[in-house]
């Protein structure tokens, strides 16, 4: 991911900057029940403090622009946050091809050891 990215819940954008009267602007996805990305359910947003993807019991997570200045991994250890623009897209699904060729390789692997 782009920027800063905290995978504990005490990170805090604030922390990071010199002069504390100008905080970055980020864009993020926004979507509710977002699990496949798809740019039909999917807004960006501007002027974002902190890009955030909320993960739900559902396994259906949210994706949030937050404007505080705190960061909202504090408050919510659901919420995974980064800072950088369009960070919090998620990871990338696999492609066939690619999953075609670990495949083949694993077949051929097996059949030779």
């Amino acid at each position: 991911m782009a920027g800063y990215d905290y995978p504990e819940p005490y990170g805090d954008i604030l922390l990071k900057l010199d002069d504390l009267h100008e905080l970055p602007s980020y864009q993020c996805y926004t979507c509710t029940d977002c699990k496949e990305f798809s740019s039909e359910k999917t807004r960006i947003e501007k002027d974002c403090n902190e890009c955030v993807i909320i993960l739900k019991s559902s396994g259906l997570p949210d994706r949030e622009c937050s404007h505080k200045e705190i960061t909202v991994c504090r408050e919510n250890f659901q919420a995974r946050c980064c800072q950088g623009d369009l960070c919090n897209r998620g990871r990338r699904p696999y492609s066939r091809t690619q999953l075609l060729s670990v495949s083949f390789a694993t077949v051929l692997f097996m059949q030779y050891f």
